[in-house]
C-alpha cells in the first residue's frame, strides 16, 4: 500500500499486515530449475501456516498441506534429492547480537517417505561458487511432532522456547514467519551448524506468505473451506462509480473462482481468464486473488484485494498490469470472508 505509480489512483491499499496464521487457496507446486518444472507435487503444497503459544514455555507451529498421504517425493524430483523438507522459519531481532538478531527454524523431514523427524535450528550458510547459499539444518531433534496422513495433512511441531531464545531479542513478536517446502539430496542436519557454516543445499518447491506472530493475539484455527465472496460499487477513476463481483470459494458452492470489474467513466470492463494464486489471512479477513484477465479487449495480469471490515463497510482494491488501479470502501454491496 501507499502512493501509486499512476496519478489516477493516487493511493492504494495493500493486505493488511498478516498475523499469527496465513491460509493461501490451490495453486501448482512446482519444483522449478534450468528452464524446467516438474509436475505438480501435492505433498509440497502449503495451504497455510501458523504459530501459537499454547503454555509459557512451547511454541506451536503448524502447516498445513495439500496432501499427506505420502511423504516420498514424485519421480520426476528425484534427481533433486530423496529427502523431503517442510520447514518454517523466523527472525527474532536483538539489540545485543552483532549481526542484529537470529534466524531459528522448525522442521519435519522424511527420507524416501520414511517416518518422519522433526527438528529446530538456526540458519546457516554453506559456500558456493564464490558466494554463499542459505541452509536450514537442525541442531536438535524434537519429539513432540506429529503429522496427519490425509487430504489435506497437517503437520505439528512443539517448540521448546528454550531452543530457539536469542538474548536482547527487541520484543516478544516473532519476525516474518515463513513456512516452505523443500528438498534435498541428503538430510538437512547431515551438515551441522558450526557458527553459523554448515547444512546441505536444498531445492525451494515452495512457500507460503510470510507473517508476524504476536502471543497476545489469538491464532484462528484453519479453515477448511474460507467463505470468499463480494459485489459492490465504489468511487470510480474518473468520477461516478465502479462495480466489482468476485467468487473466491470454488470449494464451497463449486463455481468457478473469478473477478470482474467495471468503471464505466475509466473505460474499463475487466472480466478474469485464470485465477493463478489466492491468499486468505483469517486473522485480519483478508482476501487476495491474482491472475489473468481482459481489460475492454486488451489481455491484462491483475491483484485484487478484498477486505471484510464486519459491521462497516468492506474494503476492494484492484490493480492491473495497463496502469489501471482503483482502491477504496464499499458504497453499497459487501464482502463475505471468513
Amino acid at each position: 500500500g501507499g502512493a501509486s505509480l499512476f496519478r489516477r489512483p493516487g493511493l492504494v491499499h495493500g493486505p493488511q499486515m498478516r498475523v499469527n496464521s496465513v491460509q493461501v487457496g490451490d495453486h501448482p507446486a512446482t519444483l522449478d530449475s534450468a528452464g524446467i518444472s516438474s509436475s505438480d507435487q501435492p505433498n509440497l503444497k502449503l495451504l497455510g501456516s501458523q504459530v501459537s503459544s499454547p503454555d509459557a514455555s512451547t511454541y506451536q507451529v503448524k502447516m498445513l498441506v495439500s496432501d499427506l498421504r505420502s511423504l516420498a517425493p514424485k519421480p520426476d524430483i528425484l534427481p533433486f534429492g530423496t529427502s523431503l523438507v517442510w520447514d518454517t522459519q523466523w527472525k527474532v531481532p536483538s539489540s545485543s547480537d552483532p549481526n542484529g538478531g537470529a534466524f531459528f527454524h522448525a522442521y519435519m523431514e522424511s527420507m524416501n517417505g520414511g517416518t518422519p523427524t522433526f527438528w529446530v535450528g538456526q540458519d546457516a550458510a554453506e559456500s558456493s561458487g564464490g558466494g554463499v547459499n542459505l541452509t536450514y539444518p537442525g541442531s536438535t531433534q524434537i519429539t513432540s511432532g506429529s503429522y496427519t496422513p490425509t487430504a489435506p495433512g497437517l503437520i505439528t511441531i512443539n517448540v521448546p522456547r528454550a531452543t530457539v531464545t536469542e538474548p536482547g531479542a527487541i520484543s516478544d513478536l516473532l519476525y516474518s514467519v515463513t513456512s516452505a517446502s523443500m528438498t534435498l539430496a541428503a538430510p538437512a542436519e547431515s551438515i551441522p551448524n558450526l557458527g553459523g557454516a554448515g547444512g546441505v543445499d536444498f531445492s525451494l518447491v515452495d512457500v507460503a506468505p510470510a507473517y508476524e506472530f504476536n502471543p497476545r493475539q489469538s491464532t484462528p484455527p484453519f479453515s477448511s473451506c474460507p467463505e470468499g465472496d463480494g459485489n459492490g460499487t465504489l468511487q470510480g477513476g474518473n468520477g461516478g462509480t465502479a462495480s466489482f463481483q468476485f467468487d473466491g470459494d470454488s470449494c464451497e458452492d463449486q463455481d468457478q473462482e473469478s473477478v470482474q470489474e467495471r468503471d464505466a467513466g475509466a473505460g474499463t470492463d475487466f472480466h478474469s481468464t485464470s485465477i493463478q494464486a489466492k491468499s486468505f489471512d483469517p486473522s485480519t479477513h483478508t482476501l487476495l486473488m491474482q491472475g489473468e484477465g481482459v481489460n475492454s479487449g486488451h489481455p491484462v495480469t491483475f491483484a485484487m484485494v478484498a477486505v471484510d471490515n464486519a459491521a462497516l463497510p468492506g474494503l476492494f482494491s484492484l490493480a492491473m498490469s495497463d496502469g489501471y488501479a482503483i482502491t477504496g470502501t464499499l458504497l453499497s454491496g459487501s464482502i463475505q470472508l471468513n
